[in-house]
């Protein structure tokens, strides 16, 4: 029997190829490779249904893509509940299969999903070949702290430990032969629960099918099987399950990269087509020219890494620079009179930076996929002592890695990404206390930056006088504490066409957009025993590797160089501790790739392409 599983599809519904190397496994792919298994089950682990063009344009067109993908089992993910409680509802009442979140209550304490479709909103038992497959699905209780609370009123999330519990106690006593949880909790140091906390406190649960934390994984804990596949769909999860005449079982879990998908199995011709239909209606909108990048700009989930949580990114770099430049040709602080005159400082979270923007064209359908679409940019009033707190709960999570070779630990959602200013912060200090919402003294400078990025002042901690305009996005300042609760003094447009905005203002200026990977807003300071770090980036032409090959090598913006391959194919570079961009030529073929060590990119792949 075969499990396959998806988690953080985040709207990747097109399959999406480079030259004949599969980048992402879209839907008619998905449904291709269930085709393929005889009595298979395909599962999803929430936030499919959140992230894409598609998704913050057409919910009924999305549903009725997954219902033909024929997935068997669901469960919302807390992106779900960005589009209210409600949509979430309805969503469920649309599918041709359970949608599942046991831990999910209304205020008279019943399954919000339950009584849909004849489901109990709760758990779901799927028989093949006379042996009981049950299933439960949870979400993660984080998302009261990063959904509009407005979205979720009148909802309760429990604790997913203790409804774990009950869960394998009902499918224990449904005979299920295989109890397998699907969670969307995650592995982050950000969550109250996670997968394998579940795993370590609820015996019983025989798999875990996660999602959540962007995270590629499998492993077992307390004897079960916890796997997730990263996110946007540039994996899918297998899990085989082999049953022996005494009614035990073997398993058998893997997670198949995009290019292994791509050249064993066949899409769905059906979805394919299906997919395009509902793209053609939007697409006079969605194509429509922006500007043009002479670089990329990286941001979001790379290479399975969740980059803008853990670092500064020229994406999330750009997006706040495009909002100081609003906030200064705006009427959004015309209620305050000493608005013109405040220092601007933009801020949004690394979680609000979804996807990267490749460079060359832009269009409309590229800026709404790398951040929340709908999402408006917000004024308020603050002081250097409240930015200082900002900052401390942004930095909080990061932690030195365990060894000399190791990465740096601890991507968090509300990482900061900024303009007007830059930071410095010290790991080894005291962090921010998240149960208490207080502390942290890791932060050891903020200054501020004019529009050339010269510094103008340094700011004191305990300044609670001077006043800042203070941009951000008005859905998700709740779930910063030293922000949540203080007045919007105004709202302005969407963060989408702000973007749009700057960047076609750059590109009509200039021919381009042109931003290093780095501004050097974020700085790590006291960093002493891990200044540098090395990296080894493996280089192939498409498919054969470039042993002991002169190639042209260009280090974060700069001259392009010569230097040599070893006998491996990898070159081999000493960097500042951070993250840079290295670019590649041979021949006819070029291409680009990051590395760092404030997340697993030190040691790479790169694949050239034909320029």
């Amino acid at each position: 029997m075969n499990v396959i599983h998806t988690n953080d599809i985040h709207g990747a519904f097109e399959s999406i190829w480079n030259e004949n190397n599969l980048e992402t496994i879209g839907l008619d792919l998905i449904r291709g490779v269930k085709d393929s298994f005889p009595n298979s089950i395909l599962v999803d682990a929430g936030d499919a249904l959140q992230g894409s063009a598609l998704c913050s344009l057409d919910q009924k067109s999305v549903i009725d893509l997954m219902n033909e993908t024929t997935f068997d089992v669901r469960i919302p993910g807390n992106h779900d509940f960005d589009f209210t409680v409600n949509q979430v509802i309805h969503n469920a009442k649309s599918s041709n299969c359970p949608v599942l979140a046991a831990n999910v209550v209304d205020k008279n304490n019943l399954p919000i999903l339950g009584g849909i479709n004849g489901n109990n909103g709760q758990n779901y038992i799927i028989e093949i070949n006379g042996k009981k497959i049950g299933f439960f699905g949870l979400v993660t209780t984080e998302t009261l702290s990063i959904t509009p609370p407005e979205n979720i009123a009148g909802v309760e999330f429990k604790d997913e430990i203790e409804v774990a519990k009950d869960q394998v106690r009902k499918l224990k006593n449904m005979h299920a032969d295989v109890i397998i949880a699907v969670t969307h909790m995650g592995v982050s140091s950000s969550v109250n629960h996670t997968s394998e906390q579940l795993a370590e406190e609820v015996n019983g649960i025989d798999i875990i099918i996660d999602g959540h934390s962007h995270t590629k994984m499998t492993k077992k804990v307390n004897n079960t099987i916890i796997q997730q596949t990263g996110a946007q769909s540039h994996n899918l999860g297998m899990i085989e399950v082999y049953f022996k005449k005494n009614g035990k079982f073997d398993i058998n879990a893997y997670v198949m990269e995009a290019s292994e998908v791509g050249k064993k199995f066949c899409p769905d011709s059906v979805l394919s087509k299906k997919y395009g239909e509902c793209m053609n209606k939007f697409l006079p909108m969605l194509n429509r020219e922006v500007g043009t990048l002479s670089d990329s700009l990286f941001g979001g989930s790379y290479n399975n890494q969740s980059i803008s949580r853990c670092s500064e990114t020229n994406l999330g770099d750009i997006i706040c620079d495009s909002m100081i430049d609003y906030a200064k040709n705006s009427e959004i602080g015309k209620n305050v009179k000493e608005y013109k005159n405040m220092h601007k400082v933009a801020f949004v979270i690394g979680g609000f930076v979804r996807k990267s923007l490749k460079k060359g064209i832009v269009r409309y359908k590229d800026i709404i996929e790398c951040m929340f679409h709908g999402n408006k940019i917000s004024f308020q009033i603050i002081t250097p002592k409240i930015l200082y707190e900002i900052l401390e709960y942004g930095v909080g999570k990061l932690n030195y890695p365990d060894d000399e070779n190791g990465c740096f630990k601890g991507a968090f959602g509300s990482f900061p990404q900024l303009s007007g200013f830059k930071f410095g912060f010290d790991v080894s200090k005291e962090p921010y206390n998240y149960k208490l919402n207080e502390g942290g003294k890791r932060v050891t400078y903020v200054t501020l930056l004019d529009d050339d990025e010269n510094e103008v002042k340094t700011l004191k901690r305990e300044d609670d006088k001077t006043k800042l305009a203070l941009l951000s996005n008005n859905t998700m300042l709740y779930s910063i504490p030293p922000i949540a609760n203080i007045k919007k003094e105004g709202v302005g447009e969407n963060l989408t066409d702000i973007l749009a905005n700057y960047i076609s203002k750059i590109s009509l200026n200039n021919g381009s957009v042109k931003y290093n990977v780095s501004q050097g807003r974020v700085n790590l300071v006291g960093n002493n025993r891990w200044q540098h770090f090395e990296s080894s980036i493996k280089i192939k032409n498409s498919s054969d590797l470039l042993a002991n090959t002169e190639l042209d090598i260009s280090l974060d913006g700069g001259e392009f160089k010569k230097i040599k391959t070893d006998p491996y194919g990898k070159i081999h570079q000493i960097f500042k501790t951070g993250i840079h961009l290295i670019k590649v030529k041979y021949l006819n073929f070029e291409g680009e790739i990051l590395v760092s060590n404030l997340c697993e990119l030190k040691n790479v792949d790169l694949v050239l392409n034909k320029n």
